[in-house]
């Protein structure tokens, strides 16, 4: 039976000489992908095109082989050790062409996204995201689409500046949003995992917290993380906006893989709370030189006196609601 771990798991590996065993990956997708196998025994995702420029420039990915011709594009998996990671990047170049129109364009998709694959790798990334990441991303994207791209529009992906570097989650201008959640049923404690996240020297800077579960399929309201991500991707209207969410998708450590798919949460409207100079927190005045890698904890309970709401409107938005 064929798995999204391993799809080739029911093509035979004798192929003879000089030929590939191949088999269609899904009639209904638009493109010609197949899962195959050489003499070899490799495993193969084969794109077969008419007319296909030869010129491009192909990355190179560690434990994969990329050949391109005329009328086909071969990635070959030659370490079995890396059988995880290449099913993972076939799934995602299949699903990432889904709704690209027959063409050169389809060639060019595939490339950007081995390119981010080669980016993403070359990062020494090749492991799925923790318990705590998965719920900490789910969050910041909850944030992304209710409170932001609702507001704001598509354009709001680019206020998504964590991924970047920045101290804080999200900036809008000079008014900045941490995100952080907190384990339905656990004790309502926040986690602040450095000491800058909960500084500001202009605008104002809001801690926006959510309680997040993890619930059956069934539940109403749940989604799984790969859910969340595909849902956006629909939402972002240009091939710019597009571009510049895989890249921050990818510099947090997430790129498709089919175990984002199997758990699913639900998390409660966020509480915002505005970090006033009293806030409960570690100030900067309060951290001597030389110590560095500060983490801390601030009860949800001592926020609460300073909940608080944005001006949505005075920041530009065009739904203030």
């Amino acid at each position: 039976m064929m798995t999204r771990t391993d799809p080739w798991s029911n093509i035979a590996p004798d192929t003879p000489q000089g030929t590939l065993h191949a088999r269609r990956v899904d009639a209904s997708h638009p493109h010609d992908f197949f899962w195959g196998r050489d003499v070899q025994g490799h495993r193969l995702l084969i794109y077969q095109a008419e007319n296909l420029a030869t010129n491009h420039k192909l990355p190179s990915l560690r434990g994969i082989t990329i050949e391109l011709n005329s009328d086909r594009l071969i990635l070959r998996l030659t370490q079995h050790s890396d059988l995880e990671i290449f099913s993972t990047l076939c799934w995602s170049l299949i699903d990432r062409t889904l709704g690209v129109q027959p063409g050169s364009e389809v060639l060019n998709r595939i490339i950007e996204q081995l390119e981010r694959w080669q980016r993403f790798l070359g990062r020494g990334i090749n492991h799925l995201l923790s318990d705590e990441q998965i719920r900490g991303l789910f969050c910041e994207l909850k944030f992304l689409e209710h409170e932001l791209i609702e507001r704001f529009g598509p354009s709001a992906i680019a206020f998504w500046r964590g991924p970047a570097g920045d101290p804080q989650d999200f900036a809008v201008g000079t008014t900045l949003f941490e995100i952080k959640s907190h384990t339905a049923g656990s004790s309502p404690v926040l986690l602040i995992s450095s000491a800058d996240q909960l500084w500001h020297t202009t605008g104002d800077l809001f801690l926006v917290a959510y309680t997040i579960g993890e619930s059956s399929a069934e539940t109403a309201g749940a989604q799984s993380l790969a859910d969340l991500v595909y849902r956006l991707r629909t939402l972002l209207v240009s091939p710019e906006m597009t571009d510049m969410f895989e890249d921050l998708l990818m510099e947090v450590g997430y790129m498709d893989h089919p175990d984002y798919g199997l758990r699913f949460f639900t998390v409660s409207d966020p509480e915002v709370f505005i970090v006033a100079d009293d806030f409960p927190r570690i100030t900067k005045n309060a951290v001597m030189p030389g110590v560095c890698r500060v983490k801390y904890g601030i009860e949800l309970a001592a926020c609460l006196p300073y909940k608080s709401s944005p001006d949505w409107t005075a920041l530009g938005a065009t739904n203030g609601c």
